[in-house]
């Protein structure tokens, strides 16, 4: 049993591994790597504007929309792309023809996206921070009469930002992967993934008008705001430090069912 279970692994991690690989390749990686850059280490030039501390807060906003906005577009693309590719291609019947199973063909794939995904929010979120560190040390002597002489930015908060995209994001590849286990065209996926996306962001508005509706709708509501993932529970405006933990444990449940039921999927599609 251990062995097979160790066998299994050396699958998964394999083709993991080449769906990195793959992945670097894209172009579609390099375009969103170079706007997110270009956005991230542009904000920097707001020190032209000069309007003292409030600019390190429009530095974290305008990098931490860069980070997000370029990383949905990663986690809805590179998932379609890397997966549906496979099945275009007639890559997956060689894989499948070898003692790989469907389902670790499924998990293999999320975890290569994954990989990608988080890491391209750890060089970023860490880039922002170099780039937030070193307008507060410009600041800080212009800003020692009114403040005290301690750092300005809270570098906590934004790498804390950071783990909350990165859930997000790997939540997102997730949703895009139980799509795209069924999906017949790589088109259907990708309009399929970014109308998720937008549901699950619009996901509180639909729990809200629950309570004021018919009872009827009220039960459709709920039981729709109960399947879908809220992303408003990402928003660090709305984090409170003792919750980190349990949305982070919230997005890894949802993470969970998504990808089995994309392997349960993968295994009814007929190829």
């Amino acid at each position: 049993m251990m062995n097979r279970v160790r066998a299994s692994l050396r699958r998964i991690g394999w083709i993991a591994l080449h769906t990195v690989r793959e992945a670097l390749r894209q172009r579609l990686l390099a375009a969103a790597l170079f706007l997110a850059f270009g956005l991230v280490a542009g904000a920097r030039f707001a020190r032209d504007f000069n309007f003292g501390a409030p600019e390190l807060k429009f530095i974290a906003d305008v990098g931490l929309g860069a980070i997000g906005l370029f990383g949905a577009v990663l986690a809805v693309g590179l998932t379609v792309q890397l997966f549906m590719g496979d099945l275009e291609r007639g890559t997956v019947f060689t894989l499948l023809a070898r003692p790989v199973g469907r389902a670790e063909f499924v998990v293999a794939k999320f975890l290569g996206v994954v990989v990608v995904v988080v890491g391209y929010c750890a060089v970023f979120i860490a880039l922002l921070v170099v780039v937030l560190w070193a307008r507060e040390t410009e600041l800080l002597p212009a800003e020692a009469g009114q403040l005290p002489p301690a750092q300005i930015v809270a570098y906590g908060a934004v790498l804390v930002a950071g783990l909350l995209l990165a859930c997000k994001l790997a939540l997102t590849a997730a949703m895009t992967l139980l799509i795209a286990s069924y999906a017949r065209t790589a088109t259907f996926a990708t309009l399929m993934g970014w109308l998720m996306l937008v549901i699950c962001h619009l996901q509180p508005f639909a729990r809200s008008a629950a309570h004021w509706d018919s009872f009827l709708s009220r039960l459709m509501l709920g039981a729709v705001a109960g399947l879908i993932p809220n992303f408003q529970l990402f928003a660090m405006d709305a984090m409170a430090a003792g919750r980190i933990g349990g949305v982070a444990l919230y997005a890894l449940g949802y993470v969970v069912a998504c990808v089995a039921l994309a392997t349960v999927c993968f295994r009814h599609r007929e190829l």
